[in-house]
């Protein structure tokens, strides 16, 4: 876990040191960001980027506090916290509770929007995909086919929210609606094979 230490003389350390692709941009990102913290006092990459994720709301500012989370070991609710419940302001408790224990081990990739009154998490491992097509009101009918699976994720997904996040490889990057659904249809082939599959095993 990268740890970031900063003083008056030396500026800001950190250990271990940095192995990344991305380094050079890194390093820009720490000098431009520093300020951010406290001399004298060890700081986590997540903290970094939640501190970054404090100051701005600038969508390069975004992208920087992303790349402090990819340093981070943190897990994908720890991820989302800070950035979440900066835009969340009504539900917060089903975030705190409900979101949470959908991601507690969770290690598969997932797409989550939120807006100012909820929240919405698509996990994308084959054994939660059933969940989507459950009856969401009281009359409804369990239909576990592509067309209903699509249908739901756009509307409670895509329709409602206005800030997205994907899960991927253990790291949460804050990305753009058009974003999420590009990623979300580059899914679709291996989704639509699952019910396909599941279809048949029913009628076998």
């Amino acid at each position: 876990m990268i740890t970031f230490h900063r003083t008056r003389a030396l500026g800001t350390t950190w250990t271990p040191e940095i192995e990344s692709d991305e380094r050079d941009t890194i390093m820009h990102v720490i000098k431009t960001y520093d300020f951010l913290m406290d001399c004298n006092r060890e700081v986590s990459a997540l903290e970094f980027a939640n501190l970054i994720e404090g100051y701005t709301d600038h969508p390069k500012g975004k992208r920087c506090a992303d790349m402090m989370r990819k340093l981070a070991d943190a897990s994908y609710w720890e991820q989302l916290e800070v950035p979440v419940l900066k835009y969340l302001k009504n539900y917060q408790d089903d975030f705190n509770v409900y979101d949470k224990e959908q991601l507690e081990g969770y290690t598969g990739n997932f797409i989550f929007g939120c807006r100012t009154a909820g929240t919405n998490l698509l996990r994308l491992q084959n054994e939660h995909l059933l969940n989507v097509c459950r009856p969401i009101f009281a009359n409804g009918t369990f239909d576990p086919s592509i067309e209903t699976f699509d249908a739901n994720v756009k509307a409670f997904l895509f329709s409602a929210n206005e800030r997205f996040f994907l899960g991927r490889n253990s790291v949460v990057e804050s990305v753009d609606k058009e974003t999420a659904l590009g990623y979300y249809n580059t899914c679709l082939p291996r989704i639509k094979r699952f019910f396909e599959d599941y279809k048949k095993e029913r009628v076998a």
